[in-house]
């Protein structure tokens, strides 16, 4: 679980990006995968088709266009309705977050 940097999503598939360059493609919605990494409390959807690694963000923009650019380079969109919650976690995990 630490490996991975974030997930994306097209319907029923999905690619488990990791931090080695990998890229692995299951036929799992990202419900699914998300509900099965339910105890991986860094895993975080942020979007109808991603879900980010918390511990991999480089860098995370509040701007009304939510953005987080991973540690991979990917920029990954936050959905408006996700912010909140994805800024809350993001916040607890990175105390000197601001």
């Amino acid at each position: 679980h630490a490996e991975i940097v974030h997930i994306s999503s097209k319907g029923m598939r999905s690619d488990i990006h990791t931090a080695s360059g990998g890229k692995y493609s299951c036929s799992k919605s990202l419900g699914v995968l998300c509900k099965e990494l339910s105890h991986v409390p860094s895993i975080c959807r942020v979007h109808n088709s991603f879900a980010v690694n918390l511990h991999k963000i480089s860098k995370a923009k509040k701007a009304k266009q939510g953005l987080i650019i991973m540690s991979n380079g990917n920029v990954i969109p936050i959905s408006k309705r996700r912010k909140p919650e994805f800024f809350k976690k993001y916040s607890e995990g990175l105390p000197e977050f601001k």
